[in-house]
């Protein structure tokens, strides 16, 4: 064989291997592809996730790169918002429990007295069970709650979890249980309220008198 031809023969074989490999490439980048697009509709998202990062990772420069690299961007932000939700409704219930045993003391004092209470002290005659200092004690370490009376004979419960943000205030007339700003919530309390009583995380409150003191944070 000449070597003219030979050279241009190996040059046609190197070729042929090179896209017998690159075909090969692409057959397994889509392979796994494939199996990560199947995950997701199945609602293994994570799995999804940790299949479209190995695809990046061993063929980022395949067909199918870009179209995964979008599906990935596109499930992480679901995660994070599930992720999210999750951690919102986890401060959400924790923040009913800091204030769930003192709604249950309000009812008792109601039902065994046929009113609400209006004072702290009301809490404490001795013919009721529960003091103020027993209140005080279910609140849950990092949390403080201001319990106020309101108008029509209803009460309001703030649940302000450390130096967060994010807090939950209690409409003891419609049972509804509502998302507030820590700021808000300050603001509202010494709008309207003096503190009348505190016992470790538990706030008594008064309507307040025009001119009067603001509610301590």
């Amino acid at each position: 064989m000449k070597p003219r031809r030979f050279f241009q023969f190996l040059l046609l074989a190197l070729l042929c291997l090179s896209l017998l490999a690159c075909g090969q490439t692409e057959k397994k980048a889509q392979g796994l592809y494939d199996q990560a697009a199947q995950l997701e509709q199945s609602g293994d998202r994570p799995g999804a996730v940790a299949q479209y990062q190995l695809l990046l990772t061993t063929y980022p420069k395949s067909q199918v790169a870009p179209q995964a690299q979008a599906a990935l961007t596109r499930l992480q932000q679901i995660l994070e918002n599930e992720r999210q939700a999750a951690l919102a409704r986890t401060v959400k219930e924790a923040s009913y429990q800091a204030v769930d045993s003192i709604v249950k003391v309000i009812d008792g004092y109601q039902a065994m007295f046929n009113r609400l209470p209006r004072k702290a002290k009301d809490f404490d005659n001795p013919a009721f069970f529960f003091d103020s200092a027993y209140m005080a004690g279910t609140v849950p370490a990092g949390y403080t709650v201001y319990l106020a009376p309101g108008s029509g004979g209803t009460y309001r419960i703030w649940s302000l979890k450390g130096e967060g943000d994010a807090g939950y205030v209690l409409d003891g007339k419609t049972g509804v249980f509502s998302e507030i700003t820590r700021a808000q919530a300050l603001e509202e309390i010494a709008a309207n309220y003096a503190e009348e009583k505190r016992s470790g995380g538990l706030v008594f409150l008064q309507p307040q008198a025009r001119g009067g003191q603001a509610a301590k944070k």
